[in-house]
């Protein structure tokens, strides 16, 4: 059985195919090894080391919105954390 992916130019061409038709691994030993596949950012023209195309991976403005988040939820720790002054 031969499984022909599709993938984008930038990812490592060669050793796609290779980890697919390795009948030594299974189905979850070639996925991880399909996940770990990473392009050359100085070819890919998005200039970032992501997965082959198929693998799900997230770019941009999700990335940048869980900063935002992770941030204000550290700053709403801090401020809980600070017991409120009592004016006398």
């Amino acid at each position: 059985m031969v499984i022909q992916l599709m993938f984008d130019p930038c990812c490592d061409v060669q050793a796609m195919p290779a980890i697919v038709n390795d009948k030594s691994l299974n189905d979850d030993q070639k996925e991880r090894k399909l996940e770990a596949l990473v392009c050359d950012p100085f070819v890919c023209p998005l200039k970032l080391p992501h997965p082959p195309n198929g693998f799900e991976y997230g770019l941009g403005c999700s990335m940048c919105e869980d900063k935002k988040t992770e941030a204000k939820n550290e700053e709403a720790a801090r401020k809980a954390k600070v017991p409120s002054s009592t004016h006398s």
